[in-house]
Parts: structure tokens; C-alpha cells; sequence
């Protein structure tokens, strides 16, 4: 899992918010991985 959201970071910049972050990685990450 964080090598694929290190390559989403790399491929379109930094992320702007913890919301922005989430949009990003919805498809990869789930509800406890954020808590």
C-alpha cells in the first residue's frame, strides 16, 4: 500500500489536504487505514 501512494504522490505532486489525500487514494486505502 505505500508504495502505491508514494507512485500516486510522485506521478500527480504533493498532496494539497488530508481530503486531497483521501480522493487520491480511495481506491487503496480503506476507512481504518485512515483512522
Amino acid at each position: 500500500m505505500g508504495e502505491t501512494i508514494q507512485k500516486e504522490r510522485q506521478t500527480n505532486g504533493s498532496y494539497k489536504s488530508l481530503e486531497d489525500f483521501i480522493k487520491r487514494c480511495a481506491p487503496i486505502i480503506n476507512k481504518k487505514s485512515v483512522e
